[in-house]
């Protein structure tokens, strides 16, 4: 029993230390020219925050990075919403999103280097590393006992 403890905790650390190759993204787009109603027929909304639909939207493996680009008017009004790979020179750790306003319009674009990570939440990129982190935690605590 403690030697799978240690095969354990030793794969979880693996897991936290050394990151994979490539990530997976969400890949879909969104743009309100496209349509006059929200529920055009070729381009019913699955893509901007509040319409994403995981199950509904393709996913890529990604060389390094995955992206979101979101451009909203001054109102608020999602104008388009791009979940994308980022460019393979994209050297982002973590997570990191910058905002510029051009002409009114607030351009969002954020890139992270984990899985799923360009997800609904654009400002609050989940990292499930944290999970297997505390899991070791827990287990050595455990053990130690």
């Amino acid at each position: 029993m403690v030697m799978n403890i240690k095969h354990l905790i030793l794969i979880i650390l693996l897991d936290y230390i050394i990151p994979g190759q490539s990530i997976k993204c969400y890949i879909c787009e969104y743009n309100i020219n496209y349509c006059k109603t929200p529920h055009c027929y070729n381009n019913y909304d699955v893509c901007s925050a509040n319409q994403f639909a995981s199950v509904l939207v393709p996913v890529r493996e990604c060389p390094r990075n995955c992206m979101l680009k979101a451009v909203t008017n001054p109102a608020g009004i999602v104008l388009k919403w791009k979940r994308l790979c980022a460019p393979e020179d994209d050297l982002t750790r973590g997570f990191s999103c910058r905002i510029d306003y051009v002409f009114g319009a607030r351009i969002e674009q954020c890139t992270c280097d984990k899985d799923f990570c360009n997800h609904t939440e654009s400002i609050i990129m989940k990292n499930p590393r944290y999970f297997h982190l505390l899991v070791l935690i827990i287990l050595i605590i455990f053990i130690s006992i």
